[in-house]
């Protein structure tokens, strides 16, 4: 099990050849294979992307602030889906929003290059072109000017081939409202669960969980790795406390982990997909 709070980890400056900044503080992070995943939190000074698509799923929480996606507005509290190879944006990101995402494998298996493998082919690329606006140029040995998407050329770098995008199982990004949604009845332990939405043949699923003062929940008990973000209150494994914006990573039937609340509290919760194969 992992767990961090954004002020226990040491923050890093996200660039990715897009225009303008963010902090980005990593919570919890896989391990290489189909199920490798980064959590991590990111605070905005500016932000803005082109229209791209990934070769990985993205789960996000607007936690403060907003994010404009093409004219589509994600306040606080939204949920965003994106599936693999689903294009999405152009996205412009509010200073001062402060947003918890997680990327990882998708349904295809192709799985997730991770984001410390993309700064360091970022950084070997800038060598022989330039990254600007969302946008990689260069200059080839017979002087023809080429441009490219910075995520794909840097992916490509790391894979060391020619990147292949699996068939989107969507048309466009997903946006949930969780306060649209009613809560499950209490279990006999206090512990309430509202499910937002199951995505795939590969059973990826984002929910909430609400832990009473005095509940104790379960968790790490999914066949695929798990991450929780607190989101209200606090809770407590063990000895340890882990208050307002603690991020656990669970590794496929790590559980059960017992989560127990003092005080109300509530998480966000997904559970990435299942690869039997």
């Amino acid at each position: 099990m992992q767990s961090a709070t954004l002020a226990e980890k040491e923050s890093i400056q996200a660039s990715g050849g897009r225009v303008g900044n963010v902090k980005l503080t990593y919570l919890a992070r896989g391990k290489p294979g189909p199920n490798n995943y980064a959590a991590f939190i990111t605070d905005t000074e500016s932000w803005v992307t082109p229209r791209h698509k990934h070769t990985f799923d993205q789960m996000k929480i607007c936690l403060r602030g907003g994010t404009n996606y093409a004219g589509i507005e994600t306040p606080a509290g939204s949920v965003v889906y994106i599936g693999e190879s689903v294009h999405y944006g152009p996205q412009k990101r509010e200073a001062g929003t402060l947003q918890f995402t997680v990327q990882f494998g998708g349904a295809s298996g192709m799985g997730y290059v991770s984001g410390d493998e993309r700064r360091a082919a970022m950084a070997e690329l800038k060598k022989t072109g330039e990254f600007k606006d969302g946008v990689y140029t260069w200059v080839d040995k017979d002087g023809k000017r080429h441009n490219q998407d910075s995520f794909e050329v840097c992916v490509e770098h790391v894979l060391g081939r020619k990147l292949v995008y699996p068939k989107p199982r969507y048309n466009e990004m997903i946006v949930l409202n969780p306060d649209h949604y009613e809560w499950g009845k209490p279990d006999a332990n206090g512990v309430s669960i509202k499910w937002l939405a199951s995505f795939t043949e590969r059973g990826t699923r984002v929910g909430m969980v609400r832990l009473d003062a005095g509940a104790t929940w379960n968790a790490g008990m999914h066949k695929a790795p798990e991450v929780l973000l607190v989101t209200k209150g606090s809770v407590r494994r063990g000895d340890t406390a882990h208050p307002l914006h603690t991020a656990f990573g669970l590794e496929p039937m790590e559980g059960p982990i017992a989560i127990h609340a003092d005080e109300p509290a509530e998480l966000w919760y997904l559970q990435m997909p299942v690869h039997d194969d």
